[in-house]
């Protein structure tokens, strides 16, 4: 709609905007821009990736925000268990960086 919208250009309150969010917000699955597999659920209102998601129901509990769920296999929305690793940050960018070489 651009320019023809009645609220284009406005400045939005942080109230509207968490009305807008709570209008637009997805359910279901989607891919982000980095390629990974997105769930969004509705009646908590959070987006979380597939690939820790299920990782957090194979081991029965909640990752840390120190945990890295690395695909063994490189491919992002290859989510099977047997695909997954975990990891912590500090492994997982060494992992990388000495796969560089």
């Amino acid at each position: 709609m651009g320019k023809n919208n009645p609220f284009y250009g406005k400045v939005r309150t942080e109230k509207e905007k968490d009305a807008i969010r709570k209008v637009t917000f997805k359910t279901g699955k989607s891919k982000n821009k980095q390629g990974y597999i997105v769930l969004h659920s509705n009646s908590k209102r959070t987006a979380t990736t597939e690939h820790r998601h299920l990782f957090e129901k194979h081991t029965g509990r909640k990752l840390n925000k120190n945990e890295v769920v690395h695909h063994k296999n490189e491919i992002k929305n290859d989510n099977r268990i047997e695909n997954l690793m975990l990891m912590t940050k500090s492994q997982h960018t060494k992992f990388h960086n000495d796969e560089r070489g």
